[in-house]
């Protein structure tokens, strides 16, 4: 004798699981532990790390031009040619020759003649050589320090977009995780729907049998089937869907398995507007690389006025030279200056340099504001937001319970033959829609929290810095 199907059994466990959804229980850490992956291995966060290394290297560049420059130097010259210096020694001894003569001449001693020839040098050596170190220190110049302030600057820029890049893809990997939960809970409420429709597929011909109902009831029951089918479809197509993305976001293999957090719970709202927006227009990395840019034109006008003054710089060579190489104390020699330079006239490149970096500055400080008005903005939106998913959990759970006490009224009453086929297929129609309607509200919140969490940059990414030390251990 077969046992009557208990359709309540199918009606109270979605119920009882919406009805676990909204209690408050506790965070199991699970979505917290994917985030600290993500942080770790995404490449987009990746790729804005590498370009703060390479800020950074080139702030240390830019310290070292404090430092002395030390150099060796080595030059070895071969020449042939050129210019001539003409030495006139044989001319410069006619007088003497002439004199002694005259000095000897009573003696009738035979005349002295003079042989010397005139001598002709080459002004370059036939080889040379020149061995160095050479030092040079600024002394003064002040474009130095303020590149060194720019790049420090800079460094900073990028320290602010790198953690722009982490909140956003916290908020993407939470998002992304609550659409697989999403599509995940669909397809089980549509696999229970499936036991309801095939039980009811049963009944219509268990009817039909009894000669209660037309062949009509059986092909809609058939009809209702096939629509469920193309449903659970979709439904799986999503789920695969949004795991691939999120293992995407993770830097992981796309198929692989996601852990589902059944202890997950629905954050609490915040209890004002005030808190978080001062929260966000004091936390958000965005208006750091803003202050960050107005920063920049300060140091660049100031670098473009300092190039009216001179800069000061100290040189010091020490090295040996001559025809061959010889290192001795006869060759070597050291030289010491100090080298001024002043730019007088440049074409008045510097002037409209200088006002290009006003009207950059202003830029900055317009963008700068209007971006904490669109903070200002965001807060009201999310909360808001945040605020009306709240309240549409509530209307969907109350509106899941009575679809579910109107089905189960009319599926008795279809059981009895007192209601038809179309009755029972409006009331579960209405239930399955009205269940669903709660899982999509519930992520909706979930949704609403990430994107207001984003907003007022309220997750602890110190967290993520010590996770990835400890691992680097």
């Amino acid at each position: 004798m077969n046992r009557p199907f208990n359709y309540k059994s199918l009606i109270v466990l979605p119920a009882m699981c919406f009805c676990e959804i909204i209690s408050l229980q506790a965070q199991s850490g699970i979505l917290d532990d994917y985030v600290q992956v993500g942080l770790q291995h995404n490449l987009q966060v990746s790729r804005q790390q590498d370009h703060l290394t390479i800020s950074q290297l080139e702030l240390d560049q830019a310290r070292g031009n404090y430092f002395p420059d030390i150099s060796l130097q080595a030059r070895y010259t071969v020449a042939e040619g050129g210019r001539t210096i003409d030495f006139p020694l044989g001319d410069l001894l006619h007088p003497v020759y002439n004199t002694l003569n005259m000095l000897t001449s009573s003696h009738q001693f035979d005349p002295l003649i003079n042989n010397t020839e005139n001598q002709q040098f080459y002004f370059y050596r036939p080889t040379e050589q020149e061995t160095k170190v050479e030092l040079v220190q600024p002394i003064f110049n002040p474009g130095i320090h303020y590149n060194y302030k720019i790049r420090e600057e800079m460094t900073g820029m990028n320290r602010a977009q790198l953690e722009t890049a982490k909140r956003k893809l916290v908020a993407e990997i939470k998002e992304s995780y609550f659409n697989y939960l999403q599509a995940l809970e669909i397809v089980r409420l549509l696999d229970q729907t499936e036991k309801l429709l095939q039980e009811n597929l049963r009944v219509a011909n268990s009817l039909l049998e009894n000669d209660k109902v037309t062949i009509d009831n059986v092909y809609r029951a058939r009809a209702e089937l096939s629509k469920l089918k193309q449903q659970q479809s979709q439904a799986l197509k999503a789920k695969k869907s949004g795991r691939a993305y999120f293992n995407f976001l993770l830097n992981r293999d796309l198929d692989a398995e996601i852990d589902e957090d059944t202890l997950l719970t629905l954050p609490e709202k915040p209890a004002g507007i005030t808190e978080i927006t001062g929260q966000a227009v004091s936390g958000r990395s965005e208006l750091n690389v803003l202050k960050s840019a107005e920063k920049i034109a300060d140091y660049k006008i100031s670098n473009y006025n300092s190039n009216k003054l001179p800069t000061i710089s100290a040189i010091v060579d020490y090295g040996f030279q001559g025809s061959d190489y010889s290192f001795t104390a006869q060759d070597d020699f050291v030289l010491a200056s100090v080298v001024l330079k002043w730019p007088l006239f440049n074409g008045l490149q510097n002037q409209s340099l200088i006002k290009q970096s006003f009207i950059e500055k202003q830029m900055a400080s317009d963008q700068l504001e209007e971006t904490r008005k669109k903070i200002q903005l965001e807060v009201i939106n999310g909360f808001y937001t945040l605020q009306a998913a709240e309240q549409s959990i509530a209307a969907a759970r109350d509106e899941a319970q009575a679809a579910e006490q109107a089905y189960h009224v009319v599926a008795k009453k279809y059981r009895q033959g007192q209601a038809n086929q179309l009755e029972l297929t409006d009331a579960r129609t209405a239930m399955t829609n009205a269940q669903q309607k709660v899982i999509i509200k519930k992520y909706e919140y979930q949704h609403a929290w990430a994107e207001l969490e984003r907003i007022a940059g309220s997750y602890p990414l110190q967290k993520a810095y010590q996770s990835s030390a400890e691992s680097n251990k």
